[in-house]
C-alpha cells in the first residue's frame, strides 16, 4: 500500500493533467478498440486461409466463411459487455492501477493471438477478440477517471477519450492496407509489445490506486497544492475558511448522494439506475443492430449496384474513424448542460432557507444536466432509423452521420450519468452492470437479423422511440 501511495504522489508537475490526458488519448487511439474495425481484417485473413475449410474448392464466394467472421465479432462484443461488470467490481475493490495492469497483459495476449491466427488456428480468432475487446474496454473505463482532473470539463474529457477509442479502428485500416508489404504477424507483434509497455506506464504514472483520488493529482502553479475533490469538498490554500456567500453546489450534491445511497443495493434499486439502464439497453441494441444489418441494408437500398455499395462501405468506414473529431460535440453538450443546471441548483439553494427542504428536487435538477444528451441521442436514433427507408445515397450519408453522433453520445452520456448520479466509490460496479445488462439485451439482434429489411427497420424505429422515455421522465420528475 505504501508503494501505491508513493506512486500516487510521485509526480507533482503543475501541467501533468494535460500530459496524462494526451497520453490517455494516444493510448485509446492506437491501442484501443481496434476490434471494431474487424471488417478491414476479413480480406487479409481470407488470404491466409482462415475458415477456408468451410468452403468448397470451387466456391469462390463462401457465405459460411463470411459468417464465421461476423459470428466471431458478435461473440467478442457480447462477451465484452457481459463480463465488463467484473472489471467494474475489481476497479472498486482492488483499484484502478491493478485493473489497468491486468488489462494491459490481456491486451498483449489477445493481440499476440491475432498475430498467430492462420488457416490451422482460425478458431483462435474467437479467443483473441474476446481478450482484446474486454481489455480495451477495461482500459477505457479506467482512463475515464482522468476526467476527474478536469471538473469543469469532465463531459468533454470523457467524450474525447470515447471518441479516441471509437477512432481506433484506424489501426485495422492501416494494417489491412499495408498487409501486402508488412505481414499481419509483424504488425500485430509490434502493436502488442507497444501496447503492453504503454499500458503499464499509464497504470504506474498516469492513474492513482483508487478512482476518487484522481482529482488529487491536480496541482496549481504555486508550491502548495490546491486540491479539488470530486466528492464536493474544496480545500483552499492556507486553510482559510471559504467566505463566499454562494452555496457550495458540489458539497451539497455530495451530501445528497451520500445520504441517498448508503449501499450498492440502494443504487441498483433506484429510479436513476433504472432509467440509465433502459436508455443504454435500447441505445446499444439500436447501435449494434445497425452495424450488423449494414450489409443487408445496403442491398435493400441499392440492390445489385456493387460499385455504389462498395463506395458507401468505404465512406462509412472513414466516418467510423472520425469519432475523435465528432466527440467534442457531445462533450460540449454535456458540459454546457451541466453548467446551466448547476446555476439552477445554486439559485434554488439561495431561495431555500433549509437545505433539507428541497433535497429531492435539487437531486433531480442535478440529473437533468445529462437529459439533453439523452434526448439528442434519441433524436439521432429516430432520424437515421427513418432515413433507412429512403433509397438514396444522400439519405445514407446523412443517416450515417447521425449514427456516428449516436455512437458518440451512447457511451459518453451513460458514463457521465453514472458518475454524477451515484457516489463515485460505486462507479465501476454500476457502470459495469449497465453495460452487462445492455450486452445481454443486445442479443435480441440475432432474431432481428432474420427479419426482412422493411420489418427490421420498422422495429428499429420502435426501439428509437423508446429512447425518448428516460430523458422525458428525468425532465418531469421532481421527487
Amino acid at each position: 500500500m505504501g508503494i501505491c501511495q508513493h506512486l500516487d504522489g510521485l509526480c507533482q508537475w503543475r501541467h501533468q493533467k494535460w500530459l496524462i490526458l494526451f497520453a490517455a488519448l494516444f493510448e485509446l487511439l492506437w491501442f484501443g478498440g481496434y476490434h471494431y474495425g474487424y471488417n478491414a481484417l476479413v480480406y487479409p485473413y481470407k488470404q491466409l486461409g482462415v475458415f477456408a475449410h468451410m468452403c468448397n474448392v470451387t466456391n469462390q464466394d463462401c457465405e459460411l466463411q463470411e459468417r464465421m467472421f461476423h459470428w466471431a465479432f458478435i461473440v467478442w462484443v457480447v462477451t465484452q459487455m457481459c463480463l465488463i461488470t467484473v472489471t467494474g467490481i475489481l476497479m472498486d475493490r482492488v483499484g484502478l492501477r491493478v485493473v489497468k495492469i491486468i488489462a494491459s497483459f490481456m491486451y498483449f495476449a489477445g493481440t499476440l493471438m491475432f498475430a498467430f491466427v492462420s488457416a490451422e488456428t482460425g478458431e483462435m480468432l474467437f479467443v483473441a477478440g474476446i481478450l482484446v475487446a474486454l481489455s480495451t474496454t477495461s482500459t477505457l473505463i479506467c482512463n475515464h477517471q482522468i476526467s476527474s482532473m478536469f471538473p469543469k470539463y469532465r463531459g468533454l474529457a470523457i467524450s474525447l477519450m470515447s471518441g479516441a477509442f471509437d477512432s481506433s479502428t484506424i489501426v485495422t485500416f492501416i494494417i489491412s492496407r499495408t498487409a501486402e508489404k508488412i505481414p499481419l504477424r509483424i504488425s500485430f507483434l509490434f502493436i502488442a509489445c507497444c501496447g503492453l509497455i504503454f499500458g503499464i506506464l499509464m497504470a504506474l504514472f498516469g492513474l492513482t490506486q483508487w478512482a476518487p483520488d484522481m482529482s488529487r493529482k491536480v496541482w496549481t502553479s504555486s508550491r502548495r497544492a490546491q486540491v479539488e475533490f470530486t466528492k464536493g469538498m474544496v480545500i483552499t490554500e492556507n486553510n482559510e475558511e471559504n467566505t463566499d456567500a454562494k452555496p457550495n453546489v458540489k458539497g451539497h450534491i455530495q451530501r445528497i448522494l451520500e445520504s441517498r445511497y448508503t449501499s450498492l443495493s440502494r443504487c441498483i434499486c433506484s429510479w436513476p439506475f433504472f432509467l440509465v439502464t433502459i436508455w443504454f439497453m435500447f441505445g446499444l441494441l439500436r447501435f449494434s443492430y445497425f452495424l450488423n444489418q449494414m450489409g443487408q441494408q445496403l442491398t435493400f437500398m441499392f440492390g445489385d449496384d456493387v460499385d455504389t455499395i462498395n463506395e458507401l462501405r468505404a465512406v462509412s468506414s472513414a466516418l467510423l474513424m472520425c469519432g475523435l473529431v465528432i466527440s467534442p460535440i457531445s462533450g460540449v453538450v454535456l458540459d454546457v448542460s451541466r453548467a446551466v443546471f448547476n446555476r439552477k441548483i445554486q439559485s434554488k439553494l439561495q431561495e431555500t432557507k433549509s437545505e433539507t427542504s428541497c433535497v429531492d428536487e435539487v437531486y433531480w435538477i442535478h440529473l437533468r444536466a445529462i437529459a439533453p444528451a439523452f434526448l439528442l441521442m434519441a433524436v439521432a436514433a429516430i432520424t437515421f432509423s427513418l432515413l433507412n427507408f429512403v433509397k438514396t445515397k444522400p439519405a445514407f450519408f446523412v443517416g450515417f452521420i447521425f449514427f456516428v453522433i449516436l455512437r458518440s453520445l451512447l457511451f459518453s452520456a451513460s458514463v457521465n450519468f453514472v458518475l454524477i448520479a451515484f457516489p463515485q466509490r460505486y462507479f465501476g460496479t454500476l457502470n459495469g452492470l449497465v453495460n452487462t445488462v445492455g450486452g445481454i439485451f443486445s442479443l435480441l439482434q440475432y432474431g432481428m437479423l432474420e427479419l426482412s429489411p422493411v420489418s427490421g427497420n420498422s422495429l428499429a424505429v420502435g426501439i428509437a422511440v423508446v429512447l425518448f422515455v428516460p430523458p422525458i421522465i428525468i425532465f418531469v420528475k421532481r421527487h
